[in-house]
């Protein structure tokens, strides 16, 4: 639901509905928040780096400034891989690109970042798995597999023809070959995948 909040938590001992800021009642027995992560980057503001949202980093984490590179949750990162700037705010992708940042910093022949975004976690009793691109935007076309009610749901995402993203639900089975898919860069059509 976009353009929308929380508003309400509605049940007497156990949630039972959550009410959105549009009016909308959602039935519910459980609630999970996420705040997620804004790097702390006002400091910088006036430091000559270029700031919107994070530190603005090649693909080989540098910034325009020479000798200055940038990782982890604060890298507004070039991903050669999906071709936005973007950035990633899990601990994999800090580690993996604190290595490479490191590694670059002493080295007359950098070498590009290029890990796939992945982040799984094990929830209420359901593993759920993010890779590559997971918003789904303008260009992108969203195909399903399998189903919420059956415990097994897949969204892989696809951006002319070229997957670049998925967000599975109890289908880490498939987690390997949509990495190999989206690394590929293979066009597909959209039967390949369903």
């Amino acid at each position: 639901y976009y353009d929308t909040e929380v508003s309400a938590i509605e049940g007497r001992e156990t949630v039972e509905a959550v009410v959105l800021s549009n009016g909308k009642r959602l039935p519910a027995d459980t609630v999970v928040t996420n705040i997620g992560v804004d790097p702390a980057v006002d400091w910088l503001l006036d430091s000559g780096l270029k700031v919107d949202g994070g530190v603005t980093v090649d693909e080989f984490l540098q910034t325009h400034k020479t000798n200055i590179w940038a990782a982890g949750d604060i890298a507004l990162f070039y991903d050669q891989l999906l071709g936005v700037q973007h950035r990633i705010a899990n601990w994999d992708n800090a580690a993996a690109q604190g290595q490479t940042a490191g590694q670059n910093m002493s080295s007359a022949t950098p070498q590009a970042f290029t890990t796939l975004s992945a982040y799984t976690i094990d929830c209420l009793g359901m593993n759920i798995c993010f890779l590559g691109e997971t918003h789904h935007h303008s260009g992108i076309v969203a195909v399903p597999r399998g189903s919420a009610r059956s415990g097994q749901y897949g969204r892989r995402l696809l951006h002319d023809q070229t997957l670049v993203g998925a967000t599975l639900l109890n289908r880490f089975h498939d987690k390997q070959p949509i990495e190999m898919l989206i690394r590929s860069q293979i066009n597909l059509n959209q039967q390949a995948i369903i």
